[in-house]
């Protein structure tokens, strides 16, 4: 929930990063999230050029969840758990 609205340059996240119910609108040159990524009711539009998850994606309320089927995010970056929609 806080205003964060870029990621700068950031390459990676080893753990979890969570950006629910925040204003981001891309992931920018994010790349890779070790665990989950939590973007429920944030404003995403673009996974920018994410590349893999370790765990959990939650797209749960945002544009990306209307946009995309669970299938659609599979075939862009590789999910090694759930994706919630």
């Amino acid at each position: 929930g806080t205003k964060i609205e870029s990621l700068g340059n950031l390459k990676s996240v080893g753990e979890s990063l969570e950006l629910s119910e925040t204003k981001i609108k891309s992931l920018g040159d994010l790349e890779s999230v070790g665990d989950d990524l939590e973007l429920f009711y944030s404003t995403i539009e673009s996974l920018g050029n994410l590349k893999s998850v370790g765990q959990v994606v939650n797209l749960k309320g945002t544009p990306l969840s209307k946009k995309y089927t669970e299938e659609q995010i599979r075939e862009m970056i590789e999910v090694g758990g759930k994706i919630y929609i």
